[in-house]
C-alpha cells in the first residue's frame, strides 16, 4: 500500500531530509586520501548524535552502521571498515538516512579522488557527471499525474541508451516515510508489472545506481556489500523527493 503524506508530515520529512543532506555533505567533504571508510562512518554518526536524530540504516535487519560506504566496484550496502583506506583513483559512494520525529530520509552521493592518470580521470568524471544529470532528470519526472515508468524511462534513456553505461537493474529506488522502505519500488529501467500513478503527497527515494560495465552484480564475502561482477566502477546518486501540487520537492537538499 502506498502511503500519502499530509503537508504537515511532508514538512517533518523535509526537516529529516535537510539534516541528512547536511550530514552527507559534511561527510563527503572529508573523503580524502588516507582516510578510512570507518572514519567517514564515525563522522556521520557523530553528526547524527549532535543533531538528535537516529540512523535509518540501523533499522534494517542487523545492520550496525549509520552509513553504507562503497568504493570502486562496490555498488550498495558496503560495510565501513578501518581496513579500507582511500587512495588516489578511488570512487567513493556514501549513502545514509536519518529518522527525525519518526520520519525517515535517504540520500547518497559519489566522490572521486583523482589519480595521476588523466585519461582515466576524464572517463570517471564524465561517468559521474552523467549520474548527477540523470538524477536531476528523474526528479523532474516526480510530478502528480506521471507514473513510475516515467521516472524509470528517463533513467534508462540517459544512462544506457544515450551514454552507454549500465543500470544495476536488480536495485531500485523506493517509497519512504514512517519506515525506510515503502511502496512503490522505483526501478532504473522499464519493467513489466505494476506501474503506479504518482500522486500529490507521495514521498520517494530516487536512486541512480549504475556502472561502467555490464551492470550485473553479486554479493561480496561480507554478506552485505553488493558489487559489480565484472569489477567495473559504479556510481550512486540519491535524493528523497515529495510529490506536491507545486512540483517535485527535494527533501534531502541540505540548504
Amino acid at each position: 500500500m502506498i502511503s500519502i503524506k499530509t503537508p504537515e508530515e511532508i514538512n517533518l520529512m523535509r526537516e529529516s531530509g535537510r539534516i541528512a543532506g547536511r550530514i552527507l555533505k559534511a561527510t563527503c567533504e572529508q573523503v580524502k586520501v588516507g582516510v578510512s571508510t570507518l572514519e567517514l562512518n564515525n563522522l556521520a554518526e557523530d553528526l547524527m548524535r549532535q543533531n538528535n536524530v537516529d540512523a535509518s540504516f540501523k533499522t534494517v535487519g542487523k545492520y550496525q552502521f549509520g552509513t553504507c560506504i562503497n568504493v570502486n566496484c562496490g555498488v550498495v550496502h558496503g560495510l565501513p571498515s578501518k581496513d579500507v583506506i582511500l587512495k588516489p583513483g578511488d570512487v567513493v559512494k556514501i549513502d545514509l538516512g536519518v529518522i527525525y520525529k519518526g520520519w525517515h530520509s535517504d540520500t547518497a552521493d559519489t566522490v572521486f579522488l583523482p589519480s595521476a592518470d588523466e585519461a582515466q580521470n576524464k572517463i570517471v568524471n564524465r561517468f559521474l557527471e552523467v549520474g548527477r544529470e540523470t538524477l536531476r532528470l528523474a526528479i523532474d519526472q516526480c510530478r502528480a499525474g506521471n507514473h513510475v515508468s516515467d521516472i524509470s524511462s528517463v533513467i534508462e534513456e540517459n544512462i544506457e541508451i544515450k551514454n552507454g553505461y549500465s543500470v544495476n537493474y536488480e536495485l531500485t529506488g523506493h517509497g519512504l516515510g514512517r519506515t525506510l522502505h515503502e511502496s512503490p519500488d522505483i526501478p532504473g529501467v522499464l519493467v513489466t508489472g505494476p506501474n503506479y500513478a504518482l500522486k500529490d503527497g507521495m514521498t520517494v527515494a530516487i536512486e541512480i545506481i549504475y556502472s561502467l560495465g555490464d551492470g550485473a552484480i553479486k554479493t561480496a564475502k561480507d554478506g552485505w556489500t553488493m558489487e559489480t561482477k565484472d569489477g567495473s566502477i559504479s556510481g550512486l546518486f540519491e535524493h528523497s523527493i515529495a510529490i506536491t501540487s507545486a512540483g517535485p520537492k527535494i527533501l534531502t537538499d541540505p540548504l
